[in-house]
């Protein structure tokens, strides 16, 4: 019989390791942060010469350049470097900052993932929501198994993630939820921080990405705090599951 996973307490494992590693977990995410706004500059400049107006809240945009396209899914690889990172510092590894570059060897797996699970998810949410999130949840865990068993492809993660979360999906929901007054304040900040630059930077392919640097340095510093107390409570999470089921390295 499964047992109830003390969500708080995982919250706090998450908030003391990112305190014993800050000067580690800071690092390796200024680098994370500072590599996801080149290619967000690349990719504005890029979507730019198409034609394509850069404004505030790019993140919410589709780039249709292949430069744009190209910069946000190697973003995507990053994201889950950096989530296999937070999982190592975890365990007391003590992983370099460089460590998130390492899905690069096998970017085809992490990108196909990545478009399937986003996929799903975006057709679910299509359907009254509900399908979308519990795509989400079904399939939390699959970058980290894809990073961690090296017999894993994209589809083997996805059904061992499936397999595993059995049980604990509405855990994984209330954790996530737990996040949410950090994340709405993160999100305030950002549209406030966008309200107040954009219209002091001129009307211009350098004056936009003037703009979306020094939004992206702004944020970066809020997202700073925020990103790893997220990734490390992830790996908490993905530890006890993987506890419980016999397989954690």
């Amino acid at each position: 019989m499964q047992q109830r996973m003390d969500l708080q307490n995982i919250r706090k494992e998450a908030w003391a390791l990112m305190r014993a590693n800050g000067y580690a977990s800071v690092k390796a995410t200024a680098l994370y942060l500072a590599v996801t706004l080149l290619l967000s500059e690349i990719g504005a400049a890029s979507d730019s010469l198409l034609g394509k107006e850069i404004g505030p809240i790019r993140g919410m945009s589709f780039s249709f350049s292949f430069l744009g396209i190209l910069a946000s899914l190697v973003s995507l690889v990053l994201l889950t470097g950096y989530q296999h990172y937070c999982l190592r510092l975890h365990r007391g590894e003590g992983p370099g900052a460089r460590s998130i570059f390492d899905p690069l060897s096998f970017a085809g797996q992490v990108v196909l993932l990545q478009i399937m699970i986003n996929g799903l998810v975006i057709l679910g949410a299509s359907m009254f929501f509900l399908p979308g999130l519990y795509f989400g949840m079904c399939y939390a865990l699959a970058p980290l198994i894809l990073c961690e068993e090296p017999d894993a492809n994209a589809l083997t993660a996805m059904r061992r993630s499936r397999e595993r979360m059995v049980g604990h999906k509405l855990e994984l929901l209330a954790l996530t939820v737990g996040f949410l007054p950090q994340v709405l304040g993160v999100l305030v900040a950002g549209v406030a921080v966008e309200t107040l630059i954009w219209p002091l930077f001129p009307d211009s392919l350098a004056g936009s990405l003037a703009a979306l640097a020094l939004e992206g340095v702004l944020i970066g510093c809020l997202r700073a705090f925020l990103q790893p107390y997220l990734g490390l409570a992830l790996a908490g999470f993905y530890r006890r599951v993987t506890e419980e089921s016999g397989e954690e390295q």
